[in-house]
């Protein structure tokens, strides 16, 4: 049988520097999804990490906001004159906006910060993963 019909029935085994051919490819392919999956595991540990950091600070947010609710609302339950009550009303809504608006530009900026940093190993294996996959199939 000559090597085209032998290629042809998989029960003939490969000429052997062709399965020295295979078996290298199939280690570096092996070796081009390991550093794939360790980018992907990186990426999602920067990403959760980031996730849970951006959790416990809007907490803290909240959790001062609702202090400062609750000291607008001990101002208000003693006695008072209607014109101190406006001022502390417009004080709290005033800086309740502020805090509002100023937190909210901090998050998005956080969050934006967490998907870049996130993403940096994805991006850096897409740039590699190419070259490696063409050199593991020898094209």
């Amino acid at each position: 049988m000559d090597y085209a019909t032998a290629k042809d029935d998989i029960r003939q085994p490969a000429p052997t520097g062709e399965a020295a051919d295979v078996y290298e490819g199939a280690l570096h392919l092996t070796e081009v999804m390991r550093a794939n999956t360790e980018a992907f595991v990186q990426a999602w540990s920067i990403t959760m990490r980031g996730a849970l950091s951006y959790q416990e600070h809007l907490m803290r947010f909240f959790g001062a906001r609702l202090q400062k609710d609750f000291d607008m609302l001990r101002a208000l339950s003693g006695p008072q004159v209607l014109q101190q009550v406006v001022e502390q009303q417009t004080a709290y809504g005033r800086s309740m906006v502020e805090d509002y608006m100023q937190e909210s530009q901090n998050m998005l900026e956080s969050a934006l910060e967490i998907f870049r940093e996130g993403a940096q190993p994805l991006s850096e294996r897409a740039e590699e993963a190419p070259q490696e996959l063409r050199k593991a199939v020898g094209s």
